[in-house]
């Protein structure tokens, strides 16, 4: 049996196992009380998108589809970045588990245990990197006409900013690519049209203010995430910094350095949202700079136009449409970390360590399980603890210190509505319902 084969089985059951510990928690327990028994009542839902709608409503129902969901999507990112590198390269695979499961647990919270989260961040981060692929490896010309346009379809039912990237990375595409005749590109674009008209028709649409959302919201949350991805990304192109040193441009790969390190810098140790938007946007220049003169490989240059191409867009797309979380920057650091298994590609050989990283996607999943499955007893004897308190008092409920562990996000509620609906899910039978009941730790206040 191949190794990547091997592999692939060894991260599905880790996976598999990992989402059979993740509780219904926040926003999924209110989801879960609504009627959406029928499509017309999933159509009336205007807060999402609608393959967002229809995919959360299944999952909340059937629990072992949504861990083989979760599995199964799960698994299905790290093959595609390890194919959008070097599909030979097994170990590329193990990678991409380790520095997935290297982000921050506030995202993990979101973008995994949070099955509506899972679906609006993970998935329709999963197909713009499917459409990065794609337009990267030029396999759209060799689709067929009706997946094509299955495909548009699907990407423009997603939540705005991933359609509205997608659609606009496709017209790009269309006004540069060679073939003018190619016909896929085309049913691509009519299944984006159609799904973007019933999409927008569908939606609820405010809009908060681009340039607020971008300097108040994007940076802040960007600087406060997963900076050791970011500092490892960086490294590696300081490294390659200084070979376009040494081919002669002296002066843009020493600026460049300089422009990576003060973002690197500023967002460890600045909260000052004009001072972090600047040197963001040195490290973009900058890192792209270097990328794009460090080699001579069109197809390495196609993937680093291509990708950045995509963060811009993005980028726009989620400070046009606002509400920002850090499930929003999940596609930003995929792409990131494709560059890093890019990286390890180029620079050492096939399956180099793979026995090492085969050890440490072991320590890693073992680990995870570990946490995972406490963290889930935990929660489980939470609701016990609050199901008593609540059907024999009606004073303010303290938990005990214990309960408070940052492992999930949102799993205590907070708010009276959520507070209701913990009430309804649980089918807890309150002692007296008409007061404003508050959970709280006993050491501080959530």
């Amino acid at each position: 049996m191949k190794k990547s084969t091997i592999f692939s089985c060894l991260i599905f059951a880790s996976l598999f196992i990992l989402a059979a510990y993740f509780p219904t928690i926040g926003k999924d327990i209110m989801w879960s009380l609504r009627q959406l028994d029928s499509m017309q009542a999933i159509m009336d839902i205007k807060d999402t998108g609608l393959i967002s709608t229809i995919l959360t409503t299944l999952l909340l129902k059937y629990d072992i589809l949504r861990i083989l969901i979760v599995s199964l999507l799960g698994l299905s990112s790290m093959n595609l970045m390890k194919r959008l590198v070097n599909k030979k390269n097994s170990c590329l695979t193990l990678i991409a588990f380790f520095f997935l499961f290297l982000l921050d647990k506030s995202v993990i919270s979101l973008i995994f245990v949070q099955t509506n989260g899972f679906v609006r961040y993970f998935l329709g981060s999963l197909l713009l990197l499917l459409l990065v692929y794609v337009l990267v490896t030029n396999s759209l010309s060799r689709m067929n006409i009706v997946v094509s346009f299955a495909l548009g379809l699907v990407l423009t039912n997603l939540e705005l900013p991933y359609a509205f990237t997608a659609f606009s990375l496709t017209i790009i595409y269309i006004c540069m690519r060679e073939d003018k005749k190619e016909k896929r590109s085309i049913a691509l674009f009519l299944g984006e049209i159609l799904g973007l008209v019933f999409a927008i028709l569908h939606a609820k649409i405010d809009y908060t203010g681009a340039i607020n959302n971008l300097l108040h919201s994007f940076i802040p949350t960007m600087c406060e995430l997963n900076f050791l991805i970011i500092l490892i990304l960086s490294s590696l192109t300081m490294i390659e910094a200084i070979k376009v040193f040494n081919y002669g441009k002296r002066l843009g790969a020493t600026l460049a350095i300089f422009g990576m390190a003060s973002y690197l810098f500023s967002s460890l140790l600045s909260t000052h949202d004009y001072l972090n938007y600047m040197t963001f946007l040195l490290h973009m220049i900058s890192s792209f700079y270097i990328l794009m003169n460090c080699g001579n490989s069109r197809i390495f240059k196609r993937k680093i136009q291509l990708s950045y191409l995509f963060k811009l867009i993005y980028i726009l797309m989620i400070c046009i449409f606002g509400n920002i979380t850090v499930g929003s920057t999940l596609f930003l650091f995929l792409i990131d970390i494709t560059l890093i298994l890019e990286f390890y590609d180029q620079i050492l050989p096939t399956d180099f360590l793979w026995q090492a990283w085969t050890v440490v996607f072991v320590v890693i999943a073992g680990m995870n399980i570990y946490i995972y499955r406490d963290a889930s007893i935990k929660y489980d004897e939470m609701n016990f603890y609050i199901a008593n308190k609540l059907e024999c008092t009606t004073e303010e409920i303290k938990l005990p210190s214990k309960y408070d562990f940052d492992t999930f996000d949102d799993y205590v509620p907070k708010m009276k509505d959520e507070v209701d609906s913990y009430i309804d899910y649980y089918k807890i039978n309150v002692y007296k319902r008409d007061i404003l009941t508050h959970f709280t730790f006993r050491n501080n206040e959530k």
